[in-house]
């Protein structure tokens, strides 16, 4: 989710963040008192091999007895929902926050997310959201995804909750995910609610997280997955996400998380990235470099063409697309068509066309043209060019007739525009 803006996320408040997700800002041995009738789900663990394990103790400190700062130190006057609305600055505010979503029971998040709604926290509060939500789910998790569901935000509030429950009861949240996923409507999409599942797990078994990453189907889950569980190992040990990805089997999921983390390590040191994917072996290295080259372009497009100029030109065929879109986004297609003629008849630039075709085709379209012509594989050449002109069509009818009439327009083109057309 993203951080609203209203909640300036300063050192403070990452700390208290920090305290209600890894610290918990409520203690474990709360947890009973506070579940009140709510299933027990998350009030123990069970393990893959079908073991429970308590992890709840029913000792609790005395108030007296906490620090002095902590958010527990105020036993006088009970928590309140109207103390978060009056916070006077985004430290109490978070604080408040924090002292209320602890102090509810399992029956009463229900109407603390309706009035969370009403405020318009589930809008455009995200933050106070995510943390009500993780509350929720600490003791009742089931509970939550059944109450979310009748609010615009429930698809990222669900993956919080699933999420949270992982970290729990992986089995349980598990177990729920499968059973809420129709995996044989579309055997290819992969399942949303394991996204969930496997970011909860990547502290405790990030080998059960990358089983389950593996096992789902190549897809946008799958992606989001990888960007979770990177997200996580980099925070911790920037070189225990490259040990992972490296470690994960060949295949799609790999190349994606090769992909991932290189562009991340380019965002901030293209250089680092370089040094990295070189050391990985050739096929990884040229998977990782349109990642690299992807970020480097975006921020330094001047060093990434110069350093791709004095690669092979297999290197430097990976980088022609991000360099023709720089080059092309001023509305220029003088400068890409100069470096582009400089790789005409070469196969590994066919993407770097493709590119200039797609960038071009609205506002100098004979250009387009002429250069998706140039696209040395057969089919390629038929698709993007029969793509150009129907688009052309539509934006200028008279000039794409023209261009039909003519002789160097392959014929297999014409003939698919006719058909359309005669069956529109």
């Amino acid at each position: 989710m993203k951080t609203h803006s209203f909640l300036t996320i300063s050192s403070g408040i990452a700390a208290c963040l920090a305290s209600f997700y890894f610290g918990r800002s409520f203690p474990n041995d709360d947890l009973p008192a506070r579940q009140g009738t709510a299933p027990t789900a998350s009030a123990s663990h069970s393990s893959r091999d079908g073991r429970v394990s308590s992890t709840r103790s029913t000792d609790r400190t005395p108030p007296s007895d906490r620090h002095p700062g902590s958010l527990d130190s105020s036993p006088v006057e009970a928590p309140t929902f109207g103390a978060i609305l009056t916070a006077s600055d985004p430290i109490s505010r978070m604080e408040h926050l924090l002292n209320f979503t602890r102090s509810l029971t399992a029956d009463q998040f229900p109407e603390a997310l309706a009035n969370f709604q009403k405020a318009g926290f589930l809008k455009k509060n995200s933050a106070e959201y995510e943390i009500l939500l993780t509350a929720w789910a600490q003791v009742d998790p089931q509970g939550a995804l059944a109450g979310i569901t009748e609010y615009p935000d429930s698809k990222d509030g669900s993956l919080t909750v699933v999420t949270t429950w992982a970290a729990l009861d992986p089995g349980a949240a598990e177990q729920w995910a499968r059973d809420n996923f129709d995996s044989t409507a579309d055997p290819t999409k992969g399942n949303p609610h394991l996204v969930g599942v496997i970011t909860g797990l990547v502290e405790q078994d990030l080998e059960t997280a990358t089983r389950l990453l593996q096992e789902m189907p190549s897809s946008g889950a799958q992606k989001d997955a990888i960007k979770s569980v990177l997200a996580k190992l980099q925070a911790r040990d920037p070189e225990a996400a490259k040990a992972w990805t490296l470690a994960l089997a060949p295949g799609e999921a790999q190349d994606k998380a090769i992909q991932e983390l290189a562009e991340e390590l380019a965002s901030e040191n293209p250089a680092e990235a370089i040094a990295w994917a070189s050391s990985t072996g050739r096929e990884t290295f040229l998977l990782a470099a349109d990642g690299i080259l992807d970020s480097w372009v975006k921020g330094n497009p001047e060093a990434a063409l110069a350093w791709a100029e004095s690669q092979p030109k297999d290197v430097l065929a990976v980088a022609g697309p991000h360099l023709i879109k720089d080059m092309t986004k001023r509305d220029d297609y003088a400068e890409a068509s100069e470096w582009l003629a400089t790789h005409d008849g070469n196969p590994k630039f066919d993407e770097s066309i493709e590119k200039l075709v797609k960038q071009a085709r609205k506002d100098a379209p004979e250009l387009a043209a002429d250069w998706a012509a140039r696209i040395t594989d057969a089919r390629s050449r038929e698709k993007v060019l029969t793509k150009l002109v129907e688009k052309w069509l539509q934006d200028d009818p008279a000039r794409a007739q023209e261009y039909l009439k003519q002789e160097n327009v392959p014929e297999s083109v014409r003939k698919q525009i006719e058909s359309q057309a005669t069956s529109n």
